[in-house]
């Protein structure tokens, strides 16, 4: 069980970068390689980007504002596990 006030917790910033996913909050920072992001999945109140079948970087589906930029927000993520997919074929 996660603390309430540990470091999986508390508020933070997630930054989505053409090479990376990066997630800051005041105890902890975190790196994650888009080649590390199989799948993408949409919750009641959060969005899914899986790197194992049971973990994932979540996402607050108000972070990313209305339903367009939600819809355009989850072809983005879409569109980096289809490229890293096409770069581990050449």
């Amino acid at each position: 069980m996660l603390r309430e006030d540990g470091p999986y917790r508390c508020e933070r910033v997630i930054k989505f970068a053409e090479e990376e996913i990066e997630s800051v909050s005041p105890l902890m920072a975190i790196r994650t390689a888009w080649a590390a992001v199989e799948d993408v999945s949409t919750h009641k109140d959060i969005l899914v980007l899986w790197t194992d079948p049971g973990a994932g970087i979540i996402v607050p589906r108000r972070a990313v504002g209305d339903e367009r930029e939600e819809r355009r927000f989850v072809q983005f993520v879409k569109a980096q596990i289809a490229g890293r997919k096409e770069l581990d074929r050449i």
